[in-house]
């Protein structure tokens, strides 16, 4: 059993790998199998916090820590690719699906950090710099008014991040029978792959995933971000009787959708506390 554990993922991939394949996967592991989840996660599941006392206030905790776990990816890839970069043969950068693969969720990942930089203006009725309540004709932006480029920026951002997981799994197993990465290391890549998952099914079946827009600005449905559904899939959107009570995290599953008759007996009001961007 031990000699098995020891043994490499692929019966054709070479006994071991240098020091640079070595460094070059740990980095692109933590990057991509341990950062990059993290910052899925929680832009898709924490834009409500436990305790917040939302919709009356919003927290920016989930934008903040999604894009410093971005920032976090990119170093480490970037620290990955450098050292691959300068010790390898040119033929090797390519020859292999492994690496071909590699430089597509690459120019993925770069459309990303790209993009976000054309996400367009805030808006909405409390300012991004002093957090104070600003009259009403100030209140439009992009994504607060949801301009075409809001939409068009959501729809690039999501799908290709969605189009990312798929690539990530691909990477890390071809990776490691191209290294000839021992048994113990795939067993424990798939274990920690079971643990996302069951995590992801847990909270996405629990309504944790709360539109954007909502977390945001509340539950006022006269404003114009309601004019169309949330961009995405799998995303909750409170209405009817669930608007006129806090959401916590024991939010009870089965009312994503719910379009019950009652009228919202809570609002959105320019003196919401702690406005996030996004």
């Amino acid at each position: 059993m031990w000699n098995w554990l020891l043994n490499p993922f692929a019966a054709a991939a070479p006994p071991s790998f240098s020091a640079v394949i070595a460094w070059h996967g740990c980095f692109m592991a933590l990057a991509w199998v341990v950062l990059m989840p993290m910052a899925l996660a929680v832009a898709r599941f924490y834009k409500i916090t436990p305790g917040q006392d939302w919709p009356r206030v919003s927290n920016s905790f989930w934008f903040r820590s999604h894009r410093w776990l971005g920032y976090a990816t990119g170093i480490a890839t970037v620290v990955a690719m450098a050292g691959f970069l300068w010790r390898s043969e040119p033929l090797i950068l390519w020859q292999r699906p492994h690496a071909m693969t590699g430089w597509a969720l690459l120019a993925l990942a770069l459309f990303q950090v790209v993009g976000s930089l054309f996400r367009g203006t805030h808006g909405g009725p409390i300012d991004q710099i002093t957090r104070k309540p600003v009259p009403p004709e100030r209140w439009p932006g992009d994504h607060f008014s949801l301009t075409r480029r809001r939409i068009i920026f959501e729809y690039s951002h999501k799908y290709t991040g969605y189009a990312l997981i798929p690539l990530t799994v691909w990477q890390v197993a071809s990776g490691l029978q191209d290294a000839g990465a021992p048994n113990w290391i795939s067993i424990m890549a798939g274990l920690w792959a079971v643990i996302l998952a069951a995590a992801f099914i847990r909270l996405q079946a629990a309504g944790r995933c709360i539109d954007t827009y909502q977390a945001i600005w509340g539950l006022d449905e006269t404003l114009p971000g309601y004019r169309r559904e949330p961009i995405g899939w799998g995303i909750t959107r409170v209405h009817g009787p669930y608007a006129a009570k806090p959401l916590t995290w024991k939010f009870a599953r089965g009312k994503r959708g719910d379009q019950a008759a009652d009228p919202l007996t809570r609002r959105s009001t320019p003196d919401r506390k702690g406005d996030i961007a996004g």
